[in-house]
């Protein structure tokens, strides 16, 4: 009973969850999905702890789904969502070993289908920009709960922040934008005109990349005008919401499990240490640089930087010396050093290859992406098959053609 390390081992039995809290209150762009304008709503986070610990100074890991900025289903995906399986599995065993974990919604919606390359990027890396937004005002959140009664029992001074998937890209951009002249590189700017051409994220519309002030947009008409007041300026909307102002936004530690970073400029000497998993040829997410792709289309959207390139990069810097310096030598260390190049923080899986043969649909498999992710494909199905008018078992046979295995053991 007394040999367990805590945070390393299982010290705890039971998990207790508070489900649906709400951290923030901001601007979605999913009604527009409907029709209709912009408008607040609720973000909402599940919050794991152990059951029975009497401990009240505990860190904290934050959790990102993945989803590419869509609802599961309507981004044609099994999953999207804060109560994933393999989100609920992950924050169920860090809180048996004692961490207080919370796993994290974050604000949806963007353009993939847009024939204009311009409004597919721009519009993903807005939808990543609310999201980093997003994973800052729940870090306040936390920290400005332990300040106001400490509901949850934290150590505020240590905050991890990791994702799956769509989530590593928000969880690599907390951990690395922090100047707006970022947001200014050529590739995050629009050239229609190139004489004057316009950021895809503009602060005083969206917000700063904090989350702590207001950004307002422009109403127009039907054909796109702008509506003017009596003194012939723009009438203006709020756009973005700051929410727990005036607590730090600061993370000790990144991690993900796939994505990718949105410019290698965003890491710098000094940023905090970033552990990395990645499928070595995931054809979405690069594990070096290269381009993120629609998967329905195969249109390009942007070019990106994944783990590996994050890893030369973070090593090279002294990022990760904290953990290089350590000596580690446990089982985990040793088999992740055989893939990764001499990377530190870099776990590679080194997946096997897609089958040639067609499925009873005449799709055929794609290298793995996520092999952690699994679901339950008879309802994934009956709702693929609602949404999209698909015949029956053509959700449940697309959506395993990057994990044809999948399942709780393999996850």
């Amino acid at each position: 009973a007394n040999s367990q390390t805590r945070y390393l081992d299982d010290v705890f039995t039971g998990v207790t969850v508070t489900s649906d809290i709400t951290y923030a209150t901001n601007i979605s762009i999913l009604p527009m999905l409907m029709g209709l304008p912009p408008a607040p709503a609720p973000l909402t986070c599940d919050i794991y702890e152990p059951t029975g610990d009497t401990e009240t100074d505990r860190p904290v890991i934050i959790l990102a789904h993945t989803g590419s900025f869509l609802p599961p289903v309507l981004n044609g995906q099994p999953t999207g969502s804060k109560t994933d399986l393999s989100i609920v599995e992950q924050c169920t065993r860090w809180a048996k070993k004692g961490y207080v974990v919370v796993a994290m919604d974050n604000r949806l919606g963007w353009n993939p289908t847009s024939t204009d390359q311009n409004v597919r990027t721009s519009s993903l890396i807005q939808a990543a920009y609310r999201s980093i937004q997003d994973g800052r005002s729940l870090i306040r959140f936390m920290r400005k709960d332990e300040a106001n009664g400490d509901n949850y029992g934290i150590d505020g001074s240590k905050i991890v922040f990791g994702g799956h998937g769509t989530g590593g890209y928000i969880a690599l951009g907390v951990a690395t934008l922090d100047t707006t002249t970022e947001l200014y590189l050529d590739k995050f700017l629009d050239f229609t005109n190139p004489q004057n051409p316009v950021p895809y994220v503009y602060p005083p519309v969206f917000g700063n990349i904090w989350g702590t002030d207001m950004g307002y947009i422009p109403i127009t008409d039907s054909l796109g005008n702008y509506i003017l007041d009596s003194l012939g300026n723009p009438i203006t909307a709020p756009f973005a919401l700051p929410n727990n102002v005036g607590y730090s936004s600061d993370i000790n530690m990144a991690f993900n499990l796939g994505g990718a970073l949105a410019d290698i400029s965003w890491l710098e000497d000094g940023d905090v240490p970033i552990v990395s998993f990645h499928c070595y040829k995931d054809e979405y997410a690069p594990i070096d640089t290269g381009d993120v792709i629609v998967p329905t289309t195969g249109d390009f959207v942007v070019e990106v930087m994944g783990s590996r390139t994050i890893a030369h990069y973070s090593n090279a810097y002294g990022n990760n010396d904290v953990f290089v310096q350590a000596g580690f030598t446990d089982d985990f260390t040793n088999a992740a050093n055989v893939n990764n190049s001499g990377y530190e923080g870099l776990y590679v899986f080194k997946t096997p290859a897609p089958s040639t043969t067609p499925n009873a649909f005449g799709e055929l498999q794609e290298e793995w992406g996520a092999p952690w992710d699994w679901w339950d494909n008879a309802t994934y199905d009956a709702q693929f098959a609602a949404v999209n008018g698909a015949p029956a078992g053509y959700g449940a046979a697309n959506s395993i053609l990057g994990n044809p295995d999948m399942s709780a053991i393999k996850g």
